[in-house]
């Protein structure tokens, strides 16, 4: 169905999940997921709602709704319902017709009136002589106009002119059709469902009434999960034979308003009807700016940062998600969280950047680790290279002057106070480490808090430690870069995560600080220590480690690549240059020190040193040369391509 030019990394969401799930079958429709899709804030949601929108357009045949919950905020999920069945109603298409939806409006309607007596029957009988007047509305044309403002009131039309609302209203009204479909068809639902054979239904529409009107929450969430029951047995009553594509509902958002609640019972009904007769034909996708708070989903599926879990399944990520995933990996059908099948946008490969940002590309993966709207923002502030002129270290740089532009998009909503803090946190390799070091301020439970936040806005990301959970790389180098330009935090924070991980003998973590602190000497020690302690596998993860700790350069006028390293490498002491192993480590520390940072480093100009470091260590190694080597092979391949 999606004919349009793919997503990229997003190809097997819009193909093989969501056009395999619009297709129908046969004519009894399939049991149908409700898509979440699930991300920090910039990962594409709207951008992959949107696009699912315009395929959907593009079709005739196809009955949809496109609703931003931020946009057009629904005060509860019986709001929600009203909006959608007026939107589907509103638009007819050519290949499929008008969706109706008699139950919803007969639900509506007595719910609009004001809350009806206690005493049943009484009830029963003002509820029927509402409706009876609302029925004959084209024989009480002189008297009507009342009347259809009540009724356009209860259809939630009030800010239309009174006399467009009579004829819309009038007309509707007079046409036997519309009639027989909301009493005789509505009325027979709420009693076949919810009522007892002999009564009339109108037994539940007085109970719906008096849930509306309650002052308890749960008394209007019960009329709520009625209406929206109404919204899908009225959307399976438009399907018959021959129709070639369910209906889709898009939820941008849904985080807002009663959208999650609107959710939570659209599953819980299905759950509730599961094998007990035809599924219905909806196909629902919401997206989420934070970690949803909908029913079992967390418990069901593991985010990406958390640590393996039985019986939950790891969320799938664009590459793994299909419909057939799901029904393999949902429980039982009667629990409402085999419904959900949450797809965790992932950041994009750099082989799925546009090839149109040319020399362009690798840097700004390299910065962003393939954010989407962060590659699409980076891209614009580095200057386009004129033809026959290559790019120079100067053009890359200019990305500064964007980062707090940018950060002030990601971390928009997000209290002073708490981004005070992250930024303190952000020196840290892992959370954790920033929780117990001391370097929050503020009261004892503010960590914790700003820790439920993160986790709300799924910016974290697997260390790679267990047990180990850090920021999104891209996060925290905006943070890291509003930690340096303060001038007065980068030295006592990164100090005081020294000492914490000199304390617990965390010999790693604190070379790293001394680095970050630019102190050469304690990394370059730790390494040559550990050169003959370790296989060359585990040696050159703790290289990377240290050597990818941050830099304040960024408050500093930045030097070429290659003069700082020169400059970096004037500290040597006399000890340092008599020895081919510390002098080794320590042009090599240096180099990856700089590399690491794509700002500091934009064209990769360390990578030959960093080589010539590998190929010395394995002539001098007592063992690993073998693998020593295949790393300076790397390097020299960085540097080629």
């Amino acid at each position: 169905m999606t004919g349009r030019v793919t997503l990229a990394g997003r190809s097997r969401v819009t193909g093989e999940l969501f056009d395999h799930c619009m297709r129908r079958t046969g004519d009894e429709p399939r049991e149908l997921p409700i898509i979440v899709l699930c991300g920090p804030r910039g990962t594409g949601k709207t951008v992959l709602l949107r696009y699912l929108t315009d395929s959907c357009a593009d079709s005739v045949a196809v009955p949809y709704v496109f609703h931003d919950c931020a946009r057009r905020p629904p005060e509860s999920a019986w709001r929600l319902v009203c909006d959608l069945a007026d939107d589907l109603h509103g638009h007819p298409w050519r290949k499929f017709g008008r969706l109706n939806f008699p139950r919803v409006t007969l639900g509506r309607l007595a719910a609009a009136q004001d809350r009806l007596p206690d005493d049943l029957s009484a009830a029963q009988d003002a509820l029927a002589e509402a409706l009876r007047r609302a029925a004959n509305l084209r024989d009480r044309a002189d008297a009507a106009g009342g009347i259809v403002l009540d009724v356009a009131q209860a259809l939630h039309l009030p800010s239309l002119p009174p006399d467009l609302i009579k004829r819309l209203v009038g007309r509707a009204a007079s046409s036997r059709q519309a009639v027989e479909q909301l009493y005789r068809r509505g009325l027979g639902w709420y009693r076949s469902e919810f009522d007892h054979p002999q009564h009339s239904g109108l037994r539940t529409l007085v109970t719906l009434n008096w849930s509306q009107h309650s002052a308890g929450r749960a008394e209007r969430a019960r009329a709520s999960r009625m209406l929206t029951e109404a919204l899908l047995a009225d959307i399976a009553d438009s399907y018959g034979r021959r129709r070639g594509f369910n209906c889709a509902i898009l939820l941008d958002n849904c985080d807002a308003g009663g959208a999650a609640d609107f959710l939570n019972d659209v599953a819980d009904i299905r759950a509730t009807r599961s094998g007990g007769g035809a599924a219905d034909p909806v196909l629902v996708v919401a997206a989420s700016r934070t970690q949803p708070a909908l029913t079992g989903l967390a418990d069901a599926w593991m985010f990406p940062w958390e640590t393996d879990r039985k019986p939950a399944n790891r969320m799938p990520e664009p590459d793994t998600a299909s419909y057939l995933d799901w029904r393999e990996s949902r429980g039982p059908q009667r629990d409402p969280a085999s419904w959900w099948y949450p797809v965790h946008l992932r950041d994009l490969a750099v082989t799925e950047l546009d090839r149109s940002l040319g020399e362009r590309r690798r840097f700004v993966h390299r910065l962003t680790h393939g954010h989407p709207w962060s590659v699409r923002a980076v891209a614009a502030a580095i200057p386009t290279p004129q033809p026959g002129r290559q790019a120079r270290e100067g053009d890359f740089r200019r990305v500064l002057d964007a980062f707090e532009q940018q950060a002030g998009h990601l971390f928009a909503g997000l209290p002073d106070r708490m981004r005070a803090n992250l930024v303190r946190w952000s020196a840290a390799r892992d959370l954790d480490t920033a929780m117990r070091s001391g370097i929050t301020r503020g009261g004892g439970g503010v960590g914790t808090a700003l820790y439920e936040e993160l986790v709300s806005r799924m910016w974290l990301v697997q260390d790679g430690r267990p047990h180990r959970v850090g920021l999104h790389p891209w996060l925290r180098r905006l943070l890291l870069h509003e930690l340096a330009v303060a001038g007065d935090g980068w030295k006592p924070v990164h100090t005081m995560l020294r000492d914490y991980c000199l304390t617990h003998r965390l010999n790693l973590d604190a070379a790293y600080h001394d680095l970050a602190l630019g102190d050469v000497r304690p990394a370059v020690r730790h390494l040559g220590d550990r050169l003959h302690e370790l296989n060359a596998e585990s040696w050159i993860a703790e290289f990377n480690t240290v050597t990818s700790a941050p830099s304040d350069s960024d408050r500093t006028p930045l030097e070429l690549a290659t003069d700082r390293h020169d400059g970096l490498m004037g500290g040597r002491s006399e000890t340092v240059l008599g020895s081919v192993v510390e002098n080794t480590l320590w042009s090599m520390v240096t180099a990856r020190w700089l590399w690491s940072d794509p700002v500091r480093d934009p064209l990769m100009t360390m990578n030959d040193t960093i080589a010539e470091g590998f190929l010395r260590l394995a002539e001098v190694a007592s063992a690993g040369m073998t693998r020593y080597r295949e790393e300076a092979r790397r390097y020299r391949e960085l540097t080629a391509r």
